[in-house]
């Protein structure tokens, strides 16, 4: 780490380069005329005239313990939650989740069936369908049969006879729309029109779920891979961080060099982390493009309750 001495006024400004660990602390005295470094076991070994300063592991976690906070509000006030009640996470206390690379396939028709925006889409096919059948039926000709009996007594044909008697009525009658042919026309037309424009919104929509599940699967396997890729870095950090601290530990490797050691096995593990959450993430946009999102957070819900 890089530690910055000094004072207001005329005097010099220096840097002094130090091997930093979490487990040291580094005390000035007031004025700056020397500066103590020491474990947190021996604090003795600092005069009284001395200030504390965070190292720079410990100060740096100040920032992000402040977004997390921010983060954590805003999110219970979005849910409605209390702002005070602190947000617990299901895996907030594990230090590494285990996530297996794998080649990952998916079934676009299963997606097809899962998808309410295409179950919409097919419905509203189907109504404007039916639509174009019902104005086609206002121009055909309306057809209306009756027919009934009726008995009478005394009977009517014969007044003298005190008897049942009956006789038939039958009816038809046929409408022709003669006048409005044309209107009909324009309306079943219209109505093609729409069962068109439903059907063209229903195919491109087909296609916009299609490549969606294929790119989302594209972004599965390649975080994958990018998983097996980050393991590997990382356990070669680890093994190159072990070797350079048992040679700074025998006098044979320089400060710099455990330094680098550190800094890479960092940056390994960063991107260790940086690949883990990216297979998460590209599994839920997988599981949302195949319309499997709600049902997976639905069974959650009854699990937890």
């Amino acid at each position: 780490g890089l530690l910055r001495t000094g004072q207001e006024g005329s005097r010099m400004i220096g840097w002094l380069t130090l091997p930093m660990s979490p487990e040291k602390t580094i005390f000035f005295s007031t004025p700056p005329s020397s500066i103590h470094i020491s474990t947190l076991a021996e604090p003795s070994r600092c005069p009284a005239s001395t200030k504390r300063i965070l190292t720079p592991s410990k100060s740096s976690m100040i920032c992000p313990y402040s977004a997390v906070t921010k983060c954590s509000a805003t999110w219970a006030q979005i849910c409605g939650l209390p702002l005070e009640d602190p947000l617990v996470l299901a895996d907030e206390d594990i230090e590494s989740f285990l996530t297996e690379p794998s080649v990952t396939a998916a079934d676009v028709n299963e997606a097809f069936m899962n998808r309410n925006e295409l179950k919409s889409l097919d419905l509203a096919t189907k109504i404007y369908k039916r639509k174009e059948r019902i104005v086609l039926s206002d121009m055909l000709p309306n057809v209306a049969f009756m027919a009934n009996y009726l008995v009478t007594n005394p009977n009517s044909m014969n007044g003298f006879k005190n008897e049942f008697a009956g006789m038939f009525n039958v009816g038809v009658m046929v409408k022709v729309p003669l006048s409005g042919w044309w209107e009909g026309s324009y309306k079943r037309n219209s109505a093609r029109a729409e069962t068109r424009i439903k059907s063209l919104e229903l195919q491109d929509a087909r296609e916009k779920v299609e490549l969606q599940v294929n790119q989302s699967v594209y972004k599965v396997n390649e975080a994958n891979k990018k998983l097996i890729v980050s393991t590997r870095n990382m356990e070669n950090a680890e093994e190159n961080l072990r070797h350079a601290n048992l040679g700074f530990e025998e006098g044979v490797i320089p400060a710099l060099n455990l330094m680098q050691a550190q800094t890479a096995w960092v940056s390994a593990r960063s991107c260790l982390i940086d690949a883990q959450i990216e297979v998460k993430l590209t599994e839920v946009y997988l599981t949302k493009a195949m319309g499997k999102l709600g049902d997976e957070l639905s069974g959650r819900t009854r699990n937890a309750d």
